[in-house]
């Protein structure tokens, strides 16, 4: 009993222990509570007071970018308008600049042009350059003394002088006398045994004319102012040598050896004709009436009378006509026969040399083609090597290219024309092989007819 008494004091002490831990822990957690939210709310307030100081910076910073951006979009415009205009200048310069380089060409062209004129002109007016490196006034002087001079040398160049000299005659001799200049285009000469026209000799000297070396004019001519017989010059530097026509071998020999391969063709083609004619000549024959003769005989049966007439016929269809009537007797079948293999015959010695001729007049313009080919290589290069300032240096390959294609086509056109002539001549000489065995298959078939009738 008393421990009992015992045990329920002690869960009572122990249960009023426990609950007044319990209204303890209430008590500090109630105060711990109160101690949070205190601090909650003063950092809460904190909070709300940066807030509010970071929302018055940001409006700050708004404001101030706003007012930068503005600055800068008005700079940026400013910056844009300062680029068009430089890039206009830009342009304007550059214009200024090419047209500032293609003037300065343009003199530069001139001056070399201008400097080629006084060249020549100490050369034909015999002005000396001035030494000296300015190209303006040095150069003006000197065109300036070259005007002078030319138009004193012009005027002095548009009259008539006599002039004792001297002068070659057409044999070589030297004569002296006088010469009459007709400004500096034709010279008169006249001298003891001579009085006539005068073309360069080359060196400023004069020679006769040969043609009218002969020719004796007398001194009253000028002053009746008859017709001369001048010679017209350029200059008298260049000695002036009549151009003779060239000899055939030597055309061919200009256009190289496929020239003279053209030629070789040329005249194998000739012969060719030749012979292909002669033989066509001797392959025709006129046999119009004794081929009527002998198909009315065949026709009657009379072979002896036949035979004497085609005894006396010649070319291919006088052999087609004795080799018909000496097997006229033969079948029909086999009469035909017979007459297709002499045809086949004579055919074949008809169309020969027909196509060689044909084919020379197809291959003359060909060799001709690679001639001027080869010609125009060599003159590409003489060109690559030495430039373009001689002519005659360029005028052997152009010679060949030009006359290889001349000699191409002299062989081709009458080879071609004279092939088919002589084609058209085999081809009615053939016709009338074939015209011929058909008359004589004709005549032996009305043969046959009328010996069954006889016969029945």
């Amino acid at each position: 009993m008393k421990l009992s008494v015992v045990f329920l004091m002690g869960a009572l002490l122990v249960g009023l222990g426990a609950r007044a831990e319990d209204q303890q822990i209430k008590q500090l957690r109630l105060s711990s509570e109160s101690g949070l939210m205190s601090a909650y709310k003063r950092e809460y307030a904190f909070l709300l007071a940066q807030k509010k100081i970071l929302q018055d910076q940001k409006s700050a910073l708004e404001s101030k970018n706003e007012t930068r951006l503005v600055k800068a979009r008005a700079r940026l415009a400013e910056l844009r308008s300062q680029y068009v205009s430089i890039t206009q200048k830009n342009e304007s310069l550059a214009a200024q600049l090419e047209t500032v380089q293609l003037r300065s060409e343009n003199q530069g062209q001139i001056f070399s042009q201008l400097e080629g004129m006084l060249e020549q002109a100490e050369t034909t007016v015999g002005l000396k350059k001035a030494e000296n490196d300015s190209k303006g006034p040095a150069l003006a002087d000197q065109l300036g003394q070259v005007y002078s001079q030319a138009k004193a040398k012009l005027q002095k160049l548009s009259q008539v002088s006599e002039e004792s000299g001297d002068f070659f005659l057409a044999n070589g001799d030297k004569a002296s006398g006088v010469i009459t200049r007709i400004g500096a285009i034709a010279s008169y000469g006249k001298a003891e045994g001579f009085s006539g026209a005068l073309m360069p000799a080359g060196d400023g000297l004069l020679k006769a004319r040969p043609e009218v070396e002969v020719s004796e004019v007398s001194k009253a001519a000028l002053a009746k102012s008859e017709f001369l017989s001048l010679f017209i010059f350029e200059d008298l530097t260049k000695e002036f040598v009549e151009a003779k026509a060239p000899t055939a071998i030597e055309t061919v020999e200009s256009g190289g050896s496929i020239a003279w391969i053209i030629v070789f063709l040329g005249a194998l083609s000739l012969s060719i004709v030749g012979l292909r004619a002669y033989r066509l000549r001797g392959l025709a024959g006129k046999n119009t009436e004794a081929i009527s003769q002998i198909e009315a005989l065949l026709k009657r049966r009379e072979f002896e009378a036949a035979e004497d007439i085609a005894s006396q016929c010649k070319g291919s269809v006088g052999r087609l006509l004795k080799t018909s009537v000496a097997n006229f007797e033969k079948s029909a079948a086999q009469l035909e026969d017979i007459l297709s293999e002499v045809i086949g015959l004579e055919q074949i010695k008809i169309e020969r040399f027909g196509t060689m001729i044909l084919v020379f007049a197809s291959v003359a313009p060909l060799m001709g083609l690679l001639g001027t080919v080869t010609g125009m290589i060599s003159t590409f290069d003489i060109i690559t090597q030495f430039g373009t300032g001689d002519p005659k240096m360029l005028s052997g390959g152009i010679s060949e290219a030009l006359v290889t294609t001349e000699l191409g086509l002299v062989v081709a056109i009458p080879s071609l024309l004279l092939g088919n002539f002589l084609t058209g001549w085999a081809g009615n000489i053939q016709s009338q092989l074939e015209n011929t065995a058909l008359r004589i298959a004709n005549a032996k078939d009305s043969s046959s007819a009328i010996l069954k009738s006889e016969r029945v």
